[in-house]
């Protein structure tokens, strides 16, 4: 079940932005940087304006290159936020359906997260990180299905 075609994002907060230059990249080496998003879904709340979803997520960056002996990590950014989703069309999904399939809200949670993990990787000064800017699973295709169980996914 694809949960953007029955939901909406209805707001966005940020509850943590951090950014760290640990060390210096060493002379033209290639930096490569790990990405990890991990998704947890909250249960719904009741209002006046109708059913809301709360999704908590968190995207972790390192970015590491080669030392002399071993492998250097010269930054890490960490954003955590939380979506709420409102129900859209339908009939109204239950709290065990929404965890379920959460993972799908990824496309749409990923891309956010990706502009500001680059104004981060600007403002460290060093921009030319390029980080991936989608997180799709390599062995699936579609939506459905696209992430682990827990909602993580690691590029």
């Amino acid at each position: 079940m694809n949960l953007l075609e029955q939901l909406v994002l209805s707001s966005l907060q940020w509850l943590c932005v951090h950014g760290e230059l640990k060390s210096a990249p060493l002379g033209d080496r290639t930096i490569q940087a790990k990405v990890e998003l991990k998704l947890r879904p909250e249960v719904h709340v009741q209002s006046e304006a109708g059913r809301h979803y709360p999704l908590m997520a968190r995207a972790e960056v390192v970015g590491t290159c080669e030392g002399e002996t071993d492998r250097i990590e010269v930054f890490s950014l960490e954003l955590t936020l939380r979506a709420t989703y409102r129900f859209q069309q339908g009939e109204p999904i239950s709290d065990e359906a929404f965890s379920e399939h959460h993972a799908s809200l990824a496309r749409q949670i990923y891309p956010l997260m990706h502009m500001r993990l680059n104004q981060l990787l600007l403002e460290l000064g060093i921009p030319h990180v390029t980080l991936p800017p989608d997180l799709a699973h390599p062995n699936h295709s579609g939506l459905a299905g696209t992430m682990p169980a827990e909602g993580q996914l690691v590029h």
